[in-house]
């Protein structure tokens, strides 16, 4: 419902595309404290970033995966790029 509330349309797809990513974050990257994958705040902030991407992005997966990386890139490992 978050992502309906930032104006996406296919937020039931997109909600899914969110918790696989998640999941293959949680199982695939380093084990390290500063990873913290499955807080809501950082699923929050990762909608809200995607609803700021989505007027700025000729599609709803694009504003996604956009803000994907805006907000999780920053905070990766040299070894689990």
């Amino acid at each position: 419902m978050r992502l309906a509330t930032e104006g996406f349309h296919k937020y039931e797809e997109l909600g899914y595309k969110i918790a696989k990513i998640m999941y293959e974050f949680m199982w695939q990257m380093s084990r390290t404290d500063h990873y913290d994958f499955v807080a809501a705040r950082k699923i929050d902030k990762l909608i809200g970033n995607a609803g700021k991407w989505r007027s700025k992005c000729d599609s709803e997966e694009s504003a996604l995966n956009s803000a994907i990386m805006v907000s999780f890139y920053p905070t990766f490992k040299d070894e689990d790029l």
